[in-house]
């Protein structure tokens, strides 16, 4: 499995069915991938530019998989 170099923020303890799922980057991209801990490939979507947040003074990207509502570890 390949490792990202970059810091990505997700909810820590989960996200239920019916929530919005969101991942934070404080780094430009375009688009993301959502993948089963064996790399089996699940959606794949757009980002969209979030800005600075204040708190962090990142300027952030936003990665939505609220789509996606299949249990699981990815």
């Amino acid at each position: 499995m390949k490792t990202c170099p970059y810091r990505i923020f997700v909810n820590q303890s989960g996200y239920g069915n019916g929530y919005t799922k969101i991942a934070a980057m404080p780094f430009a991209c375009e688009s993301f991938r959502l993948q089963k801990l064996d790399g089996t490939l699940c959606m794949e979507g757009k980002t969209t530019h979030f800005g600075l947040d204040k708190c962090s003074n990142d300027d952030l990207w936003l990665a939505d998989f609220s789509a996606w509502t299949e249990c699981g570890e990815y």
